[in-house]
């Protein structure tokens, strides 16, 4: 046996921690089944990944005292879609850090219920919207679907929602402030620079404001548009052949929470958000209607306050 070979046997020493933003597409799909599979072995189910996307499913769950097997689409965020309808498929998601699971159609009458998300364009045109913030009201209504109330047992696919301990993907807290974003009543966060960003331009569209628009604040290089509605897996591939990026720029971007509008894919970057942040949040901020302040607070937390956001109806143009 040669040294490389004995290294790599666990009696040798468990691998160090992984970073979650290291890993590629594939790589974080497979990451996240285990977790959900984790976790709903917890509640009876014992869960088969598949590998050919069977009947729009990625994961089978079969639960010990039920006839009928679960076919399950595993997403990183809130995600419903016009192809998933009628198909009895239930979407598996987190909303910061905590894994739901929930029959797809009956995701969308919560939606209806309890949110405006049929009302956009990205639902009517598209067929498809997906979101990584829903409104306290939805979250509500979505308790009893969650796997887990403790958000350090499950996936640390929200890329480090960083207030969640315990998350493998949380990095070092020195190379910057923490952000607070405010909408509505109830603040998101506290966040880093770079998922501050992420979540004001995902509230920025909810409003209504156009990618186009947001681009113009951010520039062009940050913050990239794929022609067609693509699907996260799908993304890098579609990506990199548009912009021709080398396969070690991959972890770069927020490959598994992209903004969809107007039938177009948009890609935020996630390691360019520096000293320059809390100006870009003010930019970002000043295109939803009402005030907005980035200010720090006693604790060195900036606060990006984005209370018109969600209201607002802002010239697209």
């Amino acid at each position: 046996m040669t040294t490389d070979q004995h290294e790599e046997r666990i009696g040798a020493g468990l691998p160090p921690r992984i970073s979650y933003a290291d890993l590629n597409a594939k790589q974080k799909e497979i990451y996240n089944f285990q977790k959900v599979a984790a976790l709903l072995a917890d509640h009876g189910f014992n869960c088969i990944k598949l590998s050919d996307d069977w009947q729009g499913a990625d994961f089978l769950a079969y639960h010990k005292d039920w006839e009928h097997t679960l076919r399950v689409q595993l997403k990183t965020s809130l995600t419903i879609a016009s192809k998933y309808a009628e198909k009895g498929l239930h979407i598996a998601f987190h909303i910061h850090g905590v894994w739901h699971v929930i029959d797809h159609d009956a995701l969308v009458d919560l939606c209806a219920e309890h949110a405006t998300y049929l009302d956009t364009a990205a639902w009517k045109v598209d067929g498809l919207y997906t979101t990584t913030h829903p409104n306290p009201a939805l979250r509500a209504a979505l308790k009893p679907y969650a796997l887990s109330a403790d958000a350090s047992a499950s996936s640390a696919a929200s890329s480090a929602r960083p207030a969640d301990a315990g998350s493998v993907d949380s990095g070092p807290t020195t190379k910057g402030k923490r952000f607070e974003v405010h909408a509505g009543t109830e603040p998101i966060g506290p966040l880093t620079q770079k998922h501050a960003v992420l979540a004001v331009v995902q509230l920025l569209v909810e409003a209504g404001v156009s990618c186009e628009t947001i681009q113009e604040v951010l520039n062009p290089g940050p913050f990239r548009c794929i022609r067609g509605t693509v699907d996260p897996r799908d993304l890098w591939p579609a990506m990199a052949a548009a912009y021709e990026l080398g396969s070690h720029e991959e972890k770069l971007w927020f490959l598994d929470e992209p903004v969809y509008q107007s039938g177009n894919t948009w890609v935020l970057r996630n390691n360019v958000w520096g000293k320059a942040t809390a100006q870009k949040l003010g930019m970002l901020c000043d295109l939803a209607e009402g005030s907005h302040s980035a200010n720090c607070d006693s604790r060195g937390r900036t606060t990006a306050d984005l209370r018109g956001a969600i209201t607002a109806n802002p010239d697209s143009g």
